[in-house]
């Protein structure tokens, strides 16, 4: 079974279907993470795939890259940069998970981000988030 889903992958990447990209080349481009240079990185993103989607796309996120920069200015631009994304997110035909590691995140940022997501994965399984805010309203707020 794990040769097959390896022969898989192996596929999917060779056909366009899978792309992986690492901190350094998207959240952290010029050695930086900005909010602004991450919208960026979406649009140019579903620009390049437009042409060879087939079906819904799939986005997963792991974010564990972020808790090295767990200054105040940084989570202030992460938590905006989840509500744009998300914003960018409703207007494009893809699903998308945003793994964040609750055991490696202060609770207080992780229920900043909460807000910003329409659903919580808890214990494998896809939930309403009853405490999702408006986004537009997230994003008056950071400002």
């Amino acid at each position: 079974e794990q040769g097959e889903v390896a022969v898989e992958f192996d596929e999917g990447q060779r056909e366009g279907r899978l792309e992986f990209v690492d901190p350094a080349h998207s959240y952290l481009r010029g050695g930086r993470f900005s909010s602004g240079q991450m919208g960026q990185f979406w649009a140019d993103w579903a620009v390049a795939i437009s042409d060879r989607r087939r079906g819904i796309s799939r986005i997963v996120a792991d974010m564990s890259w972020a808790q090295a920069f767990l200054a105040p200015d940084f989570v202030d631009d992460l938590v905006r940069y989840e509500a744009q994304f998300n914003l960018w997110n409703q207007a494009h035909t893809q699903e998308t998970v945003c793994l964040y590691d609750t055991g490696r995140f202060p609770d207080d940022l992780i229920l900043r981000l909460s807000k910003v997501h329409s659903q919580l994965l808890i214990d494998g399984e896809a939930t309403p988030n009853p405490f999702h805010v408006d986004l537009a309203r997230i994003l008056a707020y950071e400002r």
